[in-house]
């Protein structure tokens, strides 16, 4: 996968644009108490792939089984693509979390951005909170993101927060 990606050339369709797009996950640790540990680590980023546009808006949806779809008029080149993936441990005794994905989220180029919502944690209809009551929970996230028209073509970026409370 490329860092930069290069404008196609016109056709009867518009102007293509190609974007690499990953969201990374931001992790934040809340500790109910001191003698209660947890972590969160993210090691696999929501990485939506290659996107060409073809003159009109749409959407790329990423699964929390690690499917893709997409709406409009928008094409996802062989690239690699993945849904998140974060692990939430705790120590003895265990006790309910309450686990949460910040949404919406923003994706940016430097200076055009997409929006990221519709998160799925869990399962594809998990919403964007459930409680556990494990000592580890390997979380897969989902999510959808907005693709304008025009789109801008380039390396896009942004984050999302993950709480455990």
């Amino acid at each position: 996968m490329s860092n930069k990606a290069e404008p196609k050339p016109n056709t009867s369709k518009g102007k293509l644009n190609k974007a690499v797009i990953r969201l990374s996950a931001l992790t934040l640790m809340n500790l109910a108490s001191p003698a209660i540990a947890q972590s969160i680590a993210c090691p696999q980023p929501l990485n939506f792939g290659d996107v060409i546009t073809c003159g009109s808006a749409g959407t790329i949806t990423i699964t929390t089984t690690g499917g893709r779809s997409t709406t409009g008029c928008l094409s996802t080149a062989s690239a690699p693509f993945s849904n998140g993936r974060c692990i939430i441990t705790q120590s003895f005794p265990f006790r309910p979390i309450q686990i949460t994905v910040s949404s919406p989220a923003a994706m940016t180029n430097g200076t055009s951005s997409m929006a990221v919502d519709n998160f799925n944690i869990l399962t594809a209809a998990g919403g964007t909170s459930t409680t556990v009551t494990t000592p580890f929970v390997d979380l897969p996230i989902g999510a959808t993101l907005n693709v304008g028209n025009p789109q801008a073509s380039g390396l896009y970026n942004g984050t999302f927060t993950i709480n455990a409370v």
